[in-house]
């Protein structure tokens, strides 16, 4: 009894010497293509432009978020090592910005740890203080002047829509 199986050929042969004969060799039906991907030099993948971006990222996410999100990490780990799976439901999801908030936010948050530590006052007021201190600026409108002067020295075009005092 030979068992039928489905052939490189066309039709089902019976899986004999003499009857695969029949059939043309696998090389000959599928024609391999190799393809090669290569990343440009100039596309900004070199070490210091992902270094510049990565500083640039870890400028935009504030300390007070970093050191909200290592307790819900700690918590996170102690139910994967209780349980086997992370936090349930929404916590899942705020377990998961954490995870994103930590490496980005650590930059920037370990030089105001620093500044706790020296400084010996562990109130929360204290601390508040120091992680909520912004260094691009201490209300809202100085940080959006700081950010309109850059989109400035980026583009000569918002240079001609701006105050003259922000003109470079």
């Amino acid at each position: 009894m030979s068992a039928f199986l489905a052939a490189p050929c066309a039709h089902a042969v019976a899986r004999s010497p003499a009857e695969r004969a029949t059939c043309a060799p696998r090389s000959a039906l599928r024609a391999r293509r190799v393809v090669s991907v290569r990343a440009a030099a100039d596309e900004g993948f070199s070490p210091a432009a992902l270094k510049s971006k990565y500083d640039e990222l870890s400028q935009s996410v504030p300390p007070l978020l970093t050191a909200a999100a290592i307790p819900v990490i700690a918590l996170s780990l102690l139910c994967k090592a209780a349980t086997g799976s992370g936090l349930p439901g929404a916590l899942g999801l705020v377990e998961g910005l954490s995870y994103l908030a930590l490496p980005f936010g650590l930059p920037n948050f370990l030089p105001r740890v620093g500044e706790i530590a020296s400084g010996g006052d562990f109130s929360s007021d204290a601390v508040l203080a120091i992680l909520s201190r912004d260094v691009r600026g201490e209300s809202a409108s100085e940080r959006v002047a700081r950010i309109t002067v850059r989109l400035c020295c980026a583009s000569r075009e918002l240079c001609v829509r701006l105050p003259a005092s922000h003109r470079l």
